[in-house]
């Protein structure tokens, strides 16, 4: 079993995966780690400890929502706080959760391959910086409404293109925290998320998967705030997404 330890791993529970049951309760699902929400023995009383396990289809995994008042804020089944602007920056967090994760010195076998393959892969030929960010998208539950699922920069170029959501770098765009980088010929060879608005001297602020480590020999998720092929007037940068979160 595993058991929920702050507040923040139930919040994040809650908002990343809900089921209906088809009498109309709802499941709650982690979708990082597949477990449910559960609470112990069945008991539904105020103080019953909450936790997470194993699907078991019982009672103690199924929930009713009902209006609440808590700190003299009321909340129902109506209250949401996915406005586009709260989505970019749960994505962000999100995206910047997952820094210092790696292969093993160029490998490629990393979480986010394994999420878009559906395996554990190793080789050339498995880069992995778009696969990320789908799988950030995935984790937000934007995949393929906001985010695309490739692991191709170029087929997320075009995908973006086609919505009328993607701008040249020459076009004169400010990009904001939630959009997506792309770097290269035709934007192919790369691709980062914007993490704030660029620095008061030019300076892209990124979060990118399958990057170099010099130090470690590894390729691995980093943070980008003052590197001189990250600026706004960079030729290395190709152009901006600007999703429809």
């Amino acid at each position: 079993a595993k058991f929920l330890h702050s507040k923040n791993e139930l919040i994040d529970l809650i908002v990343l995966q809900g089921h209906i049951t088809s009498d109309g309760y709802i499941r709650f699902q982690n979708k990082e780690t597949g477990m449910y929400l559960d609470c112990n023995g069945c008991i539904a009383e105020n103080g019953t400890n909450v936790q997470v396990w194993e699907s078991n289809d019982s009672l103690a995994q199924i929930f009713m929502l009902q209006e609440c008042s808590i700190d003299g804020k009321t909340y129902s089944e109506k209250t949401q706080d996915n406005s586009s602007e709260e989505i970019r920056k749960k994505i962000v967090e999100f995206a910047l959760s997952q820094l210092g994760v790696s292969d093993n010195k160029g490998d490629n076998v990393v979480r986010y391959n394994e999420w878009f393959y559906g395996n554990n892969i190793s080789g050339e030929g498995r880069a992995w910086c778009m696969a990320f960010q789908s799988y950030c998208g995935d984790m937000l539950g934007v995949l393929d409404t906001a985010i695309p699922k490739t692991a191709s920069c170029i087929n997320a170029v075009e995908w973006f293109m086609k919505r009328g959501e993607f701008y040249l770098r020459e076009d004169g765009y400010t990009p904001k925290a939630g959009d997506l980088v792309f770097y290269g010929n035709n934007g192919g060879s790369h691709v980062g998320m914007i993490i704030d608005v660029p620095t008061s001297d030019g300076y892209l602020q990124t979060i990118e998967g399958n990057v170099y480590d010099y130090y470690s020999g590894n390729y691995s998720v980093q943070m980008f705030t003052h590197n001189n092929k990250r600026r706004i007037d960079s030729s290395y940068v190709y152009g901006y997404a600007s999703p429809s979160y």
